[in-house]
């Protein structure tokens, strides 16, 4: 992946980054991290060791089967020309994989190091990699793109329209009241008798009347066109989210990267059946409830036995708390920022 795709998620916090593509420099700590046996006591499945080349091939894997991975990194405190992945201590690794662009869902997955299990990290670092699964759609669906597409035109042609009307009756009141000063000041410089000129009068003040009428009409016209304008406006598609990346901060999120993870309707979560912490951390913490048990689903070579998984889901709007309810973000949110005063 060019440099200039890279992306960087800085918490909510500002005590950790995120960081995709993960720097082969940490290919060492990862190797480490999968060969810890408090990280791996839930994953019996996985090999009880890895080395540098075993890193190495599988962050390359995953990058080709389309996983979004990132590195969990503390912030480091940066200097001139110093690339922010550079320094801060590796602390572990998160991401989204098997993620389906049709469904719009994704399985998430996150492994610390040891020392840092029960201190936050985890839930400061899912709360960064959620934001940015379930963040708001940057485009809409091609359906949705034709349709609006058509209410844009047929506003626009309302709008040239009315612009057409208010300029050609803004010239006619003009040449109302030009002609209405006009009658007007020839009717101050006429001699005629009096009653004459009170005569004369009904015209000049028909057309002050005719002036008045189409100031109305204009008026009418140009809330019309406001209206119109507001509906145009309204149909625009909002500007994508920022992310940072090392080209600074607020960038736009790479275009590869969002074609390879949309914005997530659904995010799913496995772990076995004996992961009491994290079975916790979904079941009371963000108040998620089991969806699924997969029985015998990974073998324990150990002890020679099959565990069964648990699984767990949030969807887009129990993340955002829509109909009045609390949703999980700011559940999680309330979390990492209470662990963190």
């Amino acid at each position: 992946m060019a440099s200039d795709e890279r992306l960087i998620l800085v918490s909510a916090t500002g005590r950790l980054v995120l960081i995709h593509p993960p720097p082969e420099q940490d290919d060492d700590k990862v190797a480490e991290l999968f060969s810890h046996p408090q990280n791996l006591q839930h994953l019996h499945h996985f090999p009880t060791s890895m080395d540098r080349e075993g890193a190495t091939k599988r962050r390359l894997k995953r990058y080709a089967d389309g996983f979004v991975d990132f590195h969990i990194h503390f912030a480091p405190v940066q200097s001139e020309g110093m690339r922010i992945w550079d320094s801060g201590e590796f602390i572990g690794v998160c991401g989204f994989q098997r993620i389906d662009v049709v469904n719009h869902a994704a399985e998430v997955g996150i492994i610390v190091q040891a020392d840092y299990h029960r201190t936050g990290i985890a839930s400061e670092a899912l709360f960064a990699l959620l934001s940015l699964g379930f963040r708001e759609p940057t485009f809409p669906d091609v359906s949705e793109t034709d349709q609006l597409e058509s209410k844009k035109a047929a506003l626009q042609g309302q709008i040239q329209l009315l612009q057409s009307i208010i300029s050609r009756t803004s010239v006619e009141k003009g040449e109302l009241e030009k002609l209405a000063d006009q009658q007007a000041e020839a009717l101050e410089n006429d001699e005629t008798n009096e009653s004459l000129r009170n005569l004369a009068q009904k015209p000049v003040s028909d057309l002050r009347d005719w002036c008045r009428q189409t100031e109305t009409r204009l008026e009418g016209y140009r809330s019309v066109l406001d209206r119109a304008q507001s509906a145009l406006d309204s149909l625009e598609v909002p500007p994508p989210p920022t992310y940072h990346t090392n080209e600074g901060a607020d960038s736009p999120l790479p275009p590869s990267i969002a074609s390879r993870l949309p914005a997530i309707h659904r995010c799913t979560f496995l772990t076995s059946e004996h992961n009491t912490a994290f079975r916790g951390w979904m079941e009371d913490t963000l108040g998620v409830q089991p969806e699924s048990i997969q029985r015998s689903a990974w073998r324990d070579p150990k002890a020679g036995c099959w565990n069964d998984n648990v699984g767990y889901a949030i969807l887009e709007d129990e993340w955002r708390g829509e109909g009045g309810k609390i949703g999980i973000r700011e559940r999680l949110e309330r979390k990492v920022m209470a662990l963190h005063s």
